[in-house]
């Protein structure tokens, strides 16, 4: 096969395919020349690179190329602190804590009438106490409900029910005792003075139906601040109920402890067993303001642990 070139200056020459390599001079300028390999035809080069695999063109910026999105994760919203169900329950906490700043009032109007000895006095404390009488209940009820929001898994809402069939108890002998000492009041004999002991047996109903529902609240505390990891208001609970405990037996202890007694002691010795029962009386009562505030900042530091939680949400 003859391969056809040309010498530096142009002139034609030709050589054998075994003289690749070799060296031949021209005849026309007698320049040496070195005989090159055959060129590939320009249509095997065409060919070769239409067979390989175009890359693919890139979207130039006035392309309207429908590129995939790229999808925005969806957030979710923050939960408001109205929704939140830890809000209702401080609603809750709100109203006993409420009937608990009522009975602060009303001992401490009772003391001052009785230091003052004023009949306007007497009269006002007269009135708060009967308010008292229906609004403890009524609030301790409707705090009670609100609570219910409380999470199954503290385990606390049948203290809950509990404390809120006793209140519902004592509205209702409330009410019965207060319609006994009407017509108690209103007859006389001996069928006034049985219905008298009648009412006073709703009283002590009444009065035991309230404390017990206090017990079973403070319970609730107990169990959901140990739910909400409150430990400081879940280790008040339990010296406040038995502090509370303690209160409530001493007053009958005290006049079960004068009935047996009044017969058998004589009137100096009895007239001083009443002048220290005063004394005691005045002790208890600073005893019973003592647990009512304790039992105020146990509620007030609960809702403010429950107001972090909230935030946090």
């Amino acid at each position: 096969m003859r391969i056809d070139f040309q010498c530096p200056n142009g002139h034609p020459m030709s050589a054998d395919e075994q003289d690749i390599g070799e060296r031949l001079t021209c005849d026309e300028c007698d320049t040496t020349v070195r005989v090159p390999a055959p060129s590939v035809p320009l249509d095997a080069v065409t060919a070769e690179v239409a067979r390989r695999p175009r890359p693919p063109r890139l979207p130039e910026e006035h392309d309207s190329v429908d590129l995939p999105r790229r999808r925005k994760r969806r957030r979710t919203p923050p939960v408001r602190t109205f929704d939140h169900p830890y809000h209702r329950i401080r609603i809750g906490l709100s109203l006993h804590y409420a009937w608990i700043l009522v009975y602060l009032i009303s001992i401490a109007l009772t003391m001052l009438a009785l230091l003052v000895a004023s009949p306007a006095l007497l009269a006002l404390n007269f009135v708060v106490w009967i308010a008292l009488f229906f609004a403890k209940p009524i609030l301790g009820i409707i705090g009670s409900i609100f609570c219910l929001r409380v999470p199954s898994g503290a385990n606390a809402k049948p203290f809950l029910w509990t404390s809120i069939g006793l209140d519902a108890v004592s509205l209702v002998v409330g009410a019965l005792f207060f319609l006994l000492g009407a017509y108690a009041a209103a007859r006389r004999g001996q069928a006034g003075a049985e219905v008298a002991a009648l009412a006073v047996v709703f009283l002590g109903i009444n009065y035991l139906c309230n404390y017990l529902a206090w017990v079973f609240l403070l319970v609730f505390v107990h169990k959901f601040a140990v739910y909400v990891t409150d430990w400081g208001t879940s280790s008040e609970a339990i010296p406040v109920g038995a502090l509370g405990t303690i209160l409530l037996l001493s007053p009958v202890l005290a006049v079960v402890l004068i009935a047996v007694l009044a017969p058998i002691l004589p009137r100096d010795v009895l007239g001083m067993l009443l002048f220290f029962g005063y004394v005691l009386l005045l002790v208890w009562v600073v005893a019973c303001v003592k647990v009512f505030l304790r039992n105020l900042a146990m509620l007030s530091g609960l809702r403010e642990h429950l107001l972090k939680q909230i935030e946090k949400a």
